[in-house]
């Protein structure tokens, strides 16, 4: 039961790393969930944020 809380919770971090890209914060989480935060992490560092994040950045 703990492995499974710290599994959830290792995803949630990982979602929260994807707020920004395309599927956000929840469709991160979900394929998270599917996969593993290891598969994950390296997938949201080679990709690029999304052009809403980007263009709210220059305002």
């Amino acid at each position: 039961m703990v492995e499974l809380v710290i599994y959830v919770a290792f995803c949630a971090v990982t979602g929260l790393f994807g707020i920004d890209r395309r599927m956000g914060f929840i469709g991160t989480f979900l394929l998270t969930l599917l996969t593993t935060p290891v598969i994950m992490i390296p997938v949201l560092l080679l990709t690029g944020r999304s052009a809403r994040a980007r263009s709210n950045d220059r305002l």
